[in-house]
């Protein structure tokens, strides 16, 4: 009888190190907010229908691959950021628009894609990264929208396409046709009152234009948003500061910076009567005391 051991050739090299996991979260999932209540029935549907499949091994992405550069299905981890990713963009997709009514950021948070170097520093770049595939693909579609306060792109729409539906298992046919009848309720059944429009102006609105004119409203949101944030967060990393150098250290500047905002007349008068202005340099004080117990919001 043959011994087959005499005829493989051993391997005789170094064994190769295995690789670990490389990412900072392996078990992505989308949790809906609990306070998202009354989704669209369709939306509600599609959700539950995605929610039981893999739709990363969707069959349609085999044509699609080369769009992004791959030629091999998607590796573990890729394929459970997309199956949370899609049930995500889903959550929030608007059936009359298609608009996906949020911003990358919450999308990637709410995954748990983001990471946070040892720096501190906040990333979203897994999240992302999978939505720049799913763009190239066709999937969805981005629009960046710049910021002129902030001076940066600061929003990147995203609207979802045909393919998305069937690539979320309820098929683009249908979603069209619940697409149409959503529009035609929206004009027929004064739902426009909910959005503060005019009735001539809104009976008057086609399709497109209430897709641009609910688009502009998400831009604007977003930056009021990110403006009120960061004005918030320096404000209290401001009071952080000020706390940490001592109370007297902190009076002293605060009423520092108080009186080179007065005006020639204030300044006079405060300098003959300080009692206003030293109990104004308190209260700014107490504020401030109050505002660095305030945890940093995330960036």
């Amino acid at each position: 009888m043959l011994n087959l051991t005499d005829y493989v050739q051993q391997d005789t090299r170094t064994p190769s190190i295995v690789r670990g996991c490389y990412v900072a979260n392996a078990t992505p999932q989308f949790e809906k907010p609990g306070h998202h209540k009354g989704r669209p029935k369709f939306i509600g549907k599609a959700y539950n229908v995605a929610a039981k499949r893999d739709i990363a091994s969707w069959t349609g992405f085999i044509p699609l691959r080369p769009l992004i550069g791959r030629s091999r299905h998607w590796n573990v981890h890729r394929a459970k950021a997309l199956n949370s990713m899609a049930l995500a963009m889903l959550h929030y997709t608007n059936v009359i628009t298609w608009q996906v009514e949020t911003s990358v950021d919450v999308l990637t948070r709410q995954c748990r894609l983001d990471t946070k170097s040892r720096a501190g520093n906040h990333s979203i770049s897994r999240g992302s990264r999978l939505i720049q595939d799913l763009e190239k693909m066709g999937i969805i579609e981005g629009k960046l929208a710049w910021d002129d306060v902030a001076g940066c792109w600061a929003y990147k729409a995203l609207t979802v396409t045909a393919l998305f539906w069937d690539m979320v298992g309820v098929g683009s046919e249908e979603a069209i046709k619940v697409r149409e009848q959503a529009w035609e309720k929206w004009r027929t059944e004064d739902a426009w009152m909910k959005d503060g429009l005019d009735p001539t102006y809104a009976l008057n609105l086609s399709h497109k234009e209430y897709c641009q004119l609910r688009m502009d409203r998400l831009k604007q949101r977003a930056f009021e948003y990110r403006h009120r944030k960061s004005v918030t967060a320096a404000q209290i990393r401001r009071a952080k500061r000020l706390v940490a150098a001592g109370r007297d250290a902190m009076r002293r500047e605060v009423a520092d910076s108080m009186f080179k905002k007065l005006t020639p007349e204030d300044a006079r008068r405060s300098m003959q009567d300080p009692t206003a202005f030293n109990r104004a340099v308190s209260l700014a004080v107490y504020r401030l005391e109050v505002l660095a117990m305030e945890p940093v919001p995330r960036e």
